[in-house]
């Protein structure tokens, strides 16, 4: 597509060579990836035969990608295919990177991944799950990328030890 120009449903765009590509959404979202990631924006309601409201979605199959939706506006309903899962925003920003694997993360929480072999899961602030052949086979805190680093987790595990040990008490009591 061209600067300013509407993309259509059944269009794939992609980063050329070494570059980044970033999209603005009616309302106010961005879409940002780069070289390695091709992006199909489809409408589901075409797609599926329902002649409802345009229920738009993104397919990626590789390479990485930001979505930021802007808030609960109408990106926010934007679904994202990504190999083997589907994530639905509520209108935080998510990282996708599917380089390799897929990873999703989204730093405010507020997404949810559901795989093709009929797993949900909401991480929460801060973490990352990891999806592969429709299932999760990774979630990760903050904290553990952080003390996974050489050198880090000598220094951080100590004072992040009561912590979390006091986050696992709390989880654990009734409602």
């Amino acid at each position: 597509p061209e600067e300013g120009e509407t993309i259509q449903a059944g269009w794939v765009v992609e980063a050329p060579g070494a570059s980044a590509v970033t999209l603005d959404l009616a309302d106010g979202g961005v879409v940002r990836f780069d070289s390695g990631a091709a992006l199909t924006f489809v409408d589901r309601a075409r797609t599926s035969g329902d002649r409802s409201d345009p229920k738009p979605a993104i397919e990626m199959d590789g390479g990485r990608a930001w979505i930021n939706p802007a808030g609960d506006g109408p990106s926010a309903g934007i679904a994202l295919d990504i190999p083997a899962a589907t994530v639905a925003m509520s209108g935080n920003p998510v990282a996708l990177d599917c380089t390799s694997t897929c990873a999703v993360e989204a730093p405010g929480g507020g997404v949810t991944v559901s795989t093709d072999g009929d797993l949900d899961a909401i991480p929460g602030p801060n973490e990352n799950l990891t999806v592969e052949d429709g299932t999760i086979t990774e979630l990760k805190t903050l904290a553990d990328s952080v003390t996974s680093r050489e050198g880090v987790g000598a220094v951080l595990t100590p004072v992040l030890e009561p912590i979390m040990a006091k986050l696992d008490s709390w989880a654990e009591q009734p409602a």
